[in-house]
């Protein structure tokens, strides 16, 4: 395996499917010493000591999906602005601090993370979709830094943090506690 291996990325990409990292896991496999547990190239990558958030803007569509990766407390780069639908679905996710600069968060992004018991949500963020912490049943409050009235000015599809039969989650703002059910 290279030493040294480099990704370069032009400037006016914002976008990279983890699909598009093929040639760097064919490289890996090409490397015996090297043991690849699954044929996943996102898993290959974290698995290898590579973390392909490094290299993107927004974490795609289904990025870690139902992956069964250790994912204890998962760092987001600061270079990130947006989650894409579901791009945490089913992991195995306990911790996520989403930095500032993150504007958007999609639809179902930590949806059914039964194990996900801490979130904290950057004063940056714009739009927040719908179901993100749906059946997250160890969650019981999340973090917002900034205020009650920031909070209340996030875009929110219906149902943004829950869903329909389950118990609100509070949000602790700098300023208060709000349930999630109970803001704009």
């Amino acid at each position: 395996m290279t030493d040294n291996l480099k990704l370069f990325i032009e400037e006016h990409i914002n976008l990279i499917d983890v699909n598009k990292f093929e040639e760097l896991y064919d490289i890996l496999h090409t490397d015996t010493s090297l043991i690849i547990p699954t044929k996943d190239v996102t898993e290959t990558l974290f698995v290898a000591g590579i973390n392909p958030l490094n290299y993107m803007e927004t974490i795609p569509i289904h990025f870690l999906r139902g992956s069964n990766l250790p994912l204890k407390d998962f760092k987001i780069p600061s270079t990130i602005t947006g989650i894409e639908t579901r791009a945490f679905h089913m992991t195995n996710i306990e911790k996520i601090d989403i930095p500032e600069g993150v504007i958007q968060i999609a639809h179902g992004v930590f949806q059914a993370c039964s194990k996900l018991e801490y979130v904290s949500l950057p004063s940056t963020l714009q739009q927040i979709g719908q179901y993100n912490f749906a059946k997250c049943n160890k969650l019981r409050f999340i973090t917002y830094n900034g205020t009650i009235t920031q909070f209340n000015a996030i875009l929110k599809r219906r149902r943004w943090a829950t869903g329909d039969t389950e118990d609100p989650i509070t949000v602790k703002c700098l300023d208060g506690d709000i349930l999630s059910n109970e803001v704009n």
